[in-house]
């Protein structure tokens, strides 16, 4: 595209916004300032590559002069047919009086395409060419240049559902991925490379010359490095970290390398909401966006190991689901009942840890107008299914949550069969004693004298013979 050189300041014009907002109308997409600041500058374009004799999209928008927002709206106020509405944070959004609005919602999690445009798109991604494939990152000028590109499957699409269909490609069908900031079949995005690190448990591989490789920290090295920062770091406030801050702090406090693959996660979000983490410290999304990570409170899960220092003490111990007790105890004699009274089982998990909030954080804004626009897809986007402007959506479980899910079930399982199973050995045993002998509360019941005798006639006869009787 040819560049700008030399053009003046854009003149903004009641009847040129008003036919950008018409426009933004027609492509189901709201016109949030930054939307109509995008849409400000492709008019512009379009109108210098026709005065050049040039083709409509041989001119970049992006070098177009910038608009002051504030300029912007104050143009949208003076505008009869406008009304301004004030929108999350700074943003405000523009309607059309006595028009409805129909405009649909980008990151809405509910797909109403057919399956076989999901299965040309995912075709025509599969075979680009290492040119073509690099397409631009933010969900509107992607959706732009497909347009622009004229590609089959989004024939008769608005761009309003291209910003949606490339949402969905990103977050659910995942046959789009970020790479350096751009978007890329999944297969080559940092995403699948990261799965595939942490299913195999292996550090990613930076490729950086001369950088000296640190000691990847381990499960217990993680969480007692995390503790100390939380206790020790006070920015932004005491007991908190920034998400993205602590990966630095371990390589400049510590000289270790946070490495989210190597304990079996892709991302560092999941890595820290993990169950091993959760008495150690909770995330929540500050009101700017930010990922905060803060000291949980409460008792701190300890290692599943006796002190060495006090051979004659048990401490209290959390395996899991179960938590022993603190008496002091001789570790060759066995536990008394009054102590074994004292141990408490947890199937949920929920007295010793702090759990999340369920309130999904928003997401964060990006640094200009351009990483910021309610059609882009920010870092977090990921994470989260929506922005600010755009409407929340659900937020994915993560799979941790299920796994933490599954671990519940499985141990109420055993549990179920342990009692089934003793209670069919104890009836069988019953049956093949020939006595009244059970188990009442603690105590066991001795079989009468009168009894003996038919135990010693029974356990006379062969051992097989007596499970085909049964049988």
């Amino acid at each position: 595209m040819a560049a700008h050189q030399g053009q003046p300041a854009l003149k903004l014009t009641v009847s040129e916004v008003l036919v950008s907002v018409k426009s933004l109308y027609a492509d189901e997409l709201k016109p949030f300032g930054r939307v109509l600041l995008k849409r400000l500058r492709e008019r512009a374009a379009r109108a210098v590559a026709l005065a050049r004799g040039l083709a409509v999209d041989m001119v970049d928008p992006e070098s177009m002069p910038k608009i002051d927002p504030k300029r912007l709206r104050k143009v949208c106020q003076m505008c009869p047919q406008l009304r301004v509405d004030s929108e999350e944070g700074r943003e405000f959004s523009v309607v059309l009086i006595g028009q409805p609005c129909t405009f649909l919602d980008v990151c809405s999690p509910n797909d109403a395409y057919p399956a076989q445009m999901w299965q040309e798109a995912a075709s025509y991604l599969r075979d680009l060419s290492m040119e073509e494939m690099y397409l631009p990152g933010g969900r509107y000028a992607c959706a732009r240049e497909l347009v622009r590109r004229g590609v089959p499957f989004l024939a008769g699409c608005s761009l309003g559902q291209v910003c949606h269909i490339i949402q969905l490609a990103i977050s659910q069908k995942r046959i789009l991925g970020y790479l350096e900031g751009q978007l890329v079949p999944y297969q080559l995005s940092e995403e699948w490379i990261k799965e595939q690190c942490a299913f195999h448990q292996q550090p990613i591989c930076h490729n950086k010359l001369g950088a000296q490789a640190l000691p990847v920290a381990s499960w217990a090295q993680a969480r007692e490095r995390l503790w100390e920062l939380l206790n020790t770091e006070c920015n932004p406030e005491p007991g908190v970290l920034t998400l993205s801050n602590v990966k630095r702090l371990f390589r400049s406090r510590f000289e270790l390398e946070l490495s989210e693959t190597v304990l079996g996660h892709a991302r560092l979000f999941d890595l820290l909401r993990d169950v091993r983490f959760r008495d150690v410290c909770v995330l929540q999304a500050h009101k700017n966006g930010q990922l905060l990570v803060k000291r949980a409170e409460g008792p701190q899960q300890l290692p599943c190991q006796l002190p060495v220092q006090m051979p004659d003490m048990w401490s209290a111990v959390y395996m899991g689901s179960v938590s022993y007790p603190s008496v002091p105890m001789h570790l060759g004699a066995a536990p008394s009942l009054s102590m074994l009274r004292q141990v408490e089982l947890d199937l949920g998990m929920e007295s010793r840890w702090n759990g999340l909030s369920t309130v999904a954080p928003p997401s964060s804004k990006g640094q200009d107008e351009a990483s910021s626009q309610s059609t882009e897809v920010p870092v977090l986007r990921d994470v989260f299914s929506s922005s600010g402007d755009e409407g929340e959506g659900p937020v994915p479980p993560s799979p941790l949550e299920a796994q933490a899910k599954a671990i519940r079930a499985e141990e109420e399982e055993n549990i179920a069969a342990f009692f089934v199973e003793s209670t069919a050995m104890e009836q069988e045993q019953l049956e093949l004693d020939g006595d009244h002998s059970f188990v009442k509360n603690t105590f066991i019941d001795i079989p009468s004298p009168a009894s003996l005798g038919a135990r010693r006639r029974l356990r006379s006869v062969p051992r097989g013979m007596i499970f085909r009787r049964h049988a």
